[in-house]
């Protein structure tokens, strides 16, 4: 049967399927059921996977897409891509495929060797790689008031939003009308926009030696190096030592991470919230490391259910 989808969010309502009862997470992902839509149809089961299909053809295409190995069983013509590896028993599936080879790209990066098939796709390119190069851009550049991302592109823009918007607490800047989810994008958002307050923020500022750049989050500092062709040399930040162990760590809150797990005796110094699963002893200071500690517990439920 195909595998169920594990909804993003615990209250999420799942679709079942009413021809196998199988559960997705929306209509859309339901559509891909390969489960017949006739009760009485005999299904045709994957000898390696234990995956089941409506015909035979199918199955060979399965076969030959995730089992290359047992490709050698398949009885029926298979279509082979002279440009790539791409496989398939399905004749309308192969020349749709090829397509994608043949498809014009008249419109080449003049600073890479990337081309693309329309302008837009060539203007996206630009404000992601080449940001240096915009300035002649005739098209609206969507740029995020949170964080240092910059399309032309509206609906990615509108996905991209959505993230800063997601529910949780609402935290104002004191200099604008601007709010935030959480304190770090606000410290980044005074970093970048009001500058002559950052006395206020405790957290590790990342300074770019090639330009005025600065920003407390280490991946945009990162993506942004990219940019001068530097690496990100993590050597660069600031050792702070374990005053219990040797260990040495590059920011405070995996100090107080480490501190908590390693050392709980010593608790009481972590000035920052400590977050505790309900179900176990476990402890973070990290709200991700606690959400993916908790889908443990959901996994294990499951096996016994």
């Amino acid at each position: 049967m195909a595998k169920c989808t594990i909804p993003k969010k615990e209250n999420q309502k799942l679709v079942t399927c009413v021809h196998c009862n199988t559960k997705f997470i929306d209509k859309r992902t339901m559509a891909k059921c390969t489960i017949p839509k006739k009760g009485n149809q005999k299904l045709v089961t994957c000898v390696h996977c234990d995956t089941k299909f409506i015909d035979k053809r199918t199955l060979d295409n399965h076969v030959l897409m995730k089992h290359p190995n047992f490709a050698d069983g398949i009885t029926r013509k298979i279509y082979e891509c002279t440009e790539c590896s791409y496989k398939t028993v399905f004749k309308d599936r192969f020349f749709i495929h090829r397509q994608t080879h043949s498809e014009c790209k008249d419109n080449p990066c003049i600073h890479c060797s990337a081309t693309f098939s329309c302008k837009l796709y060539l203007d996206e390119h630009l404000v992601r790689k080449h940001p240096n190069f915009t300035k002649t851009f005739h098209r609206k550049i969507y740029e995020c008031s949170v964080c240092i991302f910059r399309t032309v592109l509206k609906t990615s823009f509108s996905r991209h939003m959505s993230k800063h918007n997601a529910s949780g607490p609402i935290i104002q800047c004191d200099h604008c009308t601007v709010t935030f989810s959480s304190k770090r994008s606000l410290d980044d958002h005074i970093v970048r926009k009001h500058p002559n307050f950052t006395k206020t923020i405790n957290r590790e500022i990342y300074e770019c030696r090639e330009c005025k750049f600065r920003t407390v989050l280490k991946n945009n500092f990162s993506t942004h190096l990219s940019i001068h062709n530097i690496a990100f040399a993590p050597s660069e930040c600031k050792d702070i030592v374990c005053n219990h162990c040797h260990a040495t760590f590059s920011h405070k809150r995996s100090l107080d991470d480490h501190i908590v797990k390693k050392h709980p005796n010593f608790v009481h110094s972590v000035a920052r919230k400590v977050l505790q699963c309900q179900k176990c002893t476990y402890k973070t200071v990290k709200k991700s490391m606690l959400l993916r500690h908790r889908s443990t517990h959901r996994e294990q439920s499951s096996k016994y259910s």
